[in-house]
């Protein structure tokens, strides 16, 4: 099994804080380093630190910490600004690693935290290479972190709509 770290991060009133500051930002069609494909859809927006986010920066950075030092991985910050990313019914992120180009060549820890309860949602779980079928408790708040260099995807919503906040562990250059 790959290495990941799966908490509870945030709770229900920090969650609907997180909420309340994504519904301000802007959102736009989803991308990948190949522009607008089919491998993803969805919108993505961007959350700034900033006074009023300094709290959540902090809590995701320091879970993203504890995670690089626990496997060894060398990380200086988490990459600012945080990606807002929802899905609604029939989008999906097919499978795709979170560095390896110029833009994210120094991402080495990707942190994903779930936004919406579990069971406002069908389908969108986050699978990673290698436990096909395995699926994450999809609790309000939680909180997964893995290696950016780990194939992952989210699978296509059925019903409803999932949210979750995206930061990357950044670092020096792999020697």
């Amino acid at each position: 099994m790959h290495s990941r770290l799966h908490v509870a991060l945030l709770g229900h009133c920090e969650c609907e804080s997180v909420r309340a500051l994504t519904s301000a930002i802007t959102t736009l069609p989803a991308a990948t380093e190949e522009g607008m494909t089919n491998r993803r859809q969805g919108v993505v927006g961007w959350l700034d630190r900033a006074p009023n986010t300094e709290w959540l920066f902090e809590r995701i950075e320091h879970f993203g910490f504890d995670y690089a030092r626990r496997h060894g991985i060398d990380v200086d910050a988490l990459e600012n600004p945080l990606q807002y990313v929802e899905y609604g019914c029939g989008t999906s992120f097919d499978w795709h690693i979170d560095t390896g180009t110029p833009d994210t060549l120094y991402r080495k820890v990707t942190i994903s935290v779930q936004l919406t309860p579990g069971g406002a949602y069908s389908g969108g779980n986050l699978e990673f290479v290698g436990e096909l079928g395995t699926h994450l408790r999809r609790l309000e708040g939680t909180a997964t972190a893995f290696s950016s260099a780990l194939g992952h995807r989210v699978t296509p919503i059925t019903a409803g709509a999932r949210a979750a906040l995206v930061g990357w562990m950044c670092g020096p250059p792999y020697r």
